[in-house]
């Protein structure tokens, strides 16, 4: 087929390097780690704004197209109908342009972290290696450098898009009726609240044994791999594979048991917002039934509440990724903190500012025998 002809894969990868231009665009940036983990985003703050903006307009009108549409429809305004979709159109080509911007403030973010932190382990005195397992540090490089993309995923898409989302939707439900609006409000934070606050408890349970195991694992698994001809030639095959067997097992356990746990978190979620839907839809339909508001309104209310509520069902789930990802990054800065120092030059730079510092107090030195 088509798609496998390696000609077409060349000329459509070629086609986004160029159009994107990353070449010339990325770089990566120093990462202090005695600083806080949100430094290297905060010096970035021009891009951050600008991909929160978008994804909160974005989540604006998503939320109540149903509504304006019902009443476009409602009142047989067919250019109302055709500016709105225009207007969607318009914001859905500036969301992909976020997206570009985005796609550069995540990668660099996460490489300028691991480039920063191999330079770390590269510089500090080697007596401080002697005593760590190259396995250990490769794990906490990895997992806290990639945790980067799940954070910012999260704060300026996922959950900025969700909570926007749903004071919107709160919102409309005001406009039509405080009791309407109330309920939607009392029943979305009961429900997010329950939610949020389970996934955290699963987080704090189980991340601090999942890194503990999934380091152990990497470090045997590494340093096999290092050994393996020593190994062999000791006989110790056997004994290794089933090290690496028990440690295997034991992190599947853990994996297991927290995928369980939040399968239990999701169902009791679930309930609570088809309990919720419920609610809304007997509302509504009485309301119809009264003559209060019309069909086509009607449906228009559910649709907003359903399209605009829908993300309570995940926020949880992105709540325990985000507190995930920071356990996985303040891991990575603690351990860095805690590893070791420099106390002589390793790279050029070292080497150029430790000259210039000697040459200085030379001069010093000089001056006061004078």
């Amino acid at each position: 087929m088509f798609w496998d002809n390696p000609k077409n894969q060349d000329k459509f990868y070629n086609f986004v390097d160029k159009t994107e231009n990353f070449e010339k665009r990325m770089k990566l940036l120093p990462v202090d780690f005695e600083k806080p983990w949100w430094d290297i985003i905060l010096r970035q703050k021009a891009i951050l704004i600008f991909v929160l903006a978008n994804n909160l307009l974005s989540g604006i009108i998503d939320t109540i197209m149903p509504v304006i549409l019902g009443y476009a429809i409602t009142r047989l305004d067919i250019n109302l109908f055709i500016w709105v979709i225009i207007f969607r159109l318009i914001l859905n080509w500036s969301y992909n342009i976020m997206l570009g911007h985005n796609t550069l403030f995540q990668i660099k973010t996460m490489a300028s972290v691991e480039q920063s932190a191999h330079e770390f382990f590269l510089k500090v005195d080697p007596i401080f290696h002697s005593t760590k397992s190259s396995g250990k540090i490769v794990s906490k490089v990895q997992r806290g450098g990639g945790s980067y993309e799940d954070v910012l995923d999260l704060m300026t898409g996922d959950l900025a898009y969700t909570s926007i989302s749903f004071i919107s939707t709160i919102i409309a439900m005001f406009a039509f009726g405080p009791k309407l609006g109330l309920i939607t409000f009392g029943m979305l934070l009961f429900i997010t609240f329950f939610n949020i606050s389970a996934q955290i408890i699963r987080t704090k349970a189980f991340q601090p044994k999942r890194i503990e195991i999934q380091d152990k694992y990497n470090a045997v698994s590494i340093e096999t791999v290092i050994q393996a001809p020593f190994i062999r030639a000791i006989f110790a095959s056997i004994e290794q594979i089933k090290k690496l067997q028990k440690i295997n097992i034991e992190f599947m356990v853990k994996e297991g048991n927290s995928w369980q746990a939040g399968t239990y978190i999701n169902v009791t979620t679930r309930t609570l917002y088809i309990l919720s839907s419920l609610t809304i839809g007997i509302l509504v339909i009485n309301q119809a039934i009264t003559g209060e508001i019309n069909t086509t309104i009607a449906l228009s209310i559910i649709l907003t509440y359903t399209s605009g509520t829908g993300g309570v069902l995940y926020i949880g789930d992105k709540v325990k990724r985000l507190t995930t990802a920071l356990s996985n990054i303040n891991d990575l800065f603690d351990f860095i903190r805690g590893f070791g120092k420099q106390t002589f030059p390793v790279l050029e730079e070292d080497i150029s500012i430790t000259t210039s510092v000697i040459s200085t107090n030379g001069r010093n030195l000089s001056a006061e025998v004078h």
